[in-house]
């Protein structure tokens, strides 16, 4: 049963001030418990996809964290820089203040 609950864990830092090691400690700890994946910044995926290499530990990272009002084109540069770096998996923040504007379809894009 816990074996099946650490696969449900994405163990997360984002924390601005993360260094390198605590990262590597984060991949450490979800290699050790067996967690579904690690969420990290984007300047950490490279150090998460060296610590997890050849593991079935999933590499989690966050496109316009934390704020999401950033262009679109932004976005999608940080996005496909984040893929081609080792992420499996993108949490992308979406824009609140056009979303309250009521600008969906340009949150959608």
């Amino acid at each position: 049963m816990l074996e099946n609950l650490a696969q449900r864990i994405e163990h997360t830092c984002l924390k601005p001030e993360a260094s390198s090691e605590d990262i590597r400690n984060l991949c450490r700890e979800a290699l050790e418990n067996n967690f579904y994946g690690v969420c990290v910044a984007g300047a950490y995926v490279k150090t998460a996809r060296e610590m997890l290499k050849n593991s079935a530990v999933k590499i989690v990272s966050v496109c316009g964290f934390p704020h999401g009002n950033m262009h679109p084109n932004a976005k999608r540069h940080e996005m496909l820089t984040l893929l081609e770096e080792g992420a499996h998996e993108i949490d992308i923040v979406l824009n609140w203040g056009k979303l309250k504007d009521g600008k969906v379809a340009e949150v959608e894009n």
